[in-house]
């Protein structure tokens, strides 16, 4: 993949077109080699040059979840995990969600969320390219689910009463352009929420910060920016605990988009390089993060216990739901 990505050529920003750039790594996660810049006009953080629309077709649609879980199929701490962060998304979204709302998931994953709005009586349908995944969440949880990329998923069709795009947004080529075409599939009055990982955060070491499938490092001016390029007005928007995710739940508007100052890159350029082994380990983030990380099967294993073990995945999250009320 290096000598790929070093006969490229390096593209502008993709949120304001400034050449004006400044390479701020060039290793991955996994020391393997990917340029990041910044954009020095708007502090924009991304993969340059990105990887190619075959490249990541491939990679999402046979590689991404073994990848990032180390399977084809989710186990059932997965399961759990994904159950258990589902009941936090929807507690967070529920003043929102009108009865029987119409809603579509972007990157459904193995689809414990989808369950769940199902479950409250809601008509849902998820677009997933990982086939292992997809196919889990239709067989295990009788989900509508379109195999494929949802680029190709047709504005003419349904509109929807609420979008959802967790952690999604990072992974595409033209999150502007994405984020237009996902606007044109909504209701008046709809709803579209997402979630990214906030390039200014500390919770994952600064050896992990930057991943071939994350093409782009959001921070909350640049989403915010982004958003009003593709009209549409985060009503809501925070840092999430623990994480510092940025979350923001969103509606169509015309926007005048105002590009974020120098201030702003300088600001984002100077927590990377200030955010180093060092400093890191001068912190309390390492230890704090090893310790949750080892507590965490623990948790999930004593769980699956007084829930069930043997029971299908189905039923792990119906009794995981009715433990939490919902």
């Amino acid at each position: 993949m290096e000598d790929h990505f070093n006969e490229r050529l390096s593209n502008p920003c993709p949120l304001c077109g400034s050449n004006t750039l400044k390479t701020v790594s060039n290793l991955d996660r996994k020391g393997t080699f990917l340029r990041t810049d910044i954009c020095l006009c708007c502090g924009h953080v991304f993969s340059n040059p990105p990887p190619t629309a075959r490249e990541l077709d491939l990679f999402y649609n046979k590689n991404y979840r073994k990848a990032y879980k180390g399977t084809s199929h989710p186990r059932k701490k997965h399961i759990i995990r994904s159950g258990q962060r589902a009941i936090e998304r929807y507690n967070q979204i529920k003043p929102f969600l009108r009865n029987n709302s119409k809603v579509l998931e972007i990157g459904s994953g193995s689809g414990e969320f989808l369950f769940l709005l199902k479950e409250k009586g809601h008509i849902v349908k998820g677009i997933e390219p990982n086939r292992g995944f997809a196919e889990f969440s239709k067989t295990n949880y009788n989900i509508d689910i379109l195999i494929n990329k949802f680029e190709n998923f047709s504005t003419n069709s349904t509109k929807w009463d609420f979008i959802f795009l967790y952690h999604v947004l990072e992974h595409l080529l033209d999150p502007i352009e994405s984020l237009k075409h996902i606007s044109k599939l909504l209701h008046q009055n709809a709803f579209l929420n997402l979630e990214v990982p906030n390039v200014e955060s500390k919770y994952h070491s600064p050896k992990r910060l930057f991943h071939f499938a994350h093409l782009h490092n959001f921070s909350l001016d640049g989403l915010i920016f982004t958003l009003s390029q593709a009209n549409l007005e985060a009503i809501e928007i925070k840092k999430m605990p623990n994480t510092g995710h940025i979350n923001a739940i969103c509606k169509a508007k015309n926007l005048e988009a105002k590009k974020p100052t120098v201030i702003v890159a300088n600001r984002i350029n100077m927590h990377l390089l200030s955010y180093n082994s060092l400093t890191d380990i001068l912190s309390l983030r390492p230890y704090r993060r090893f310790f949750d990380n080892l507590k965490r099967p623990f948790r999930e294993y004593l769980k699956l216990i007084l829930i069930g073990y043997s029971k299908t995945p189905s039923s792990l999250l119906k009794t995981l739901f009715k433990k939490n009320n919902l």
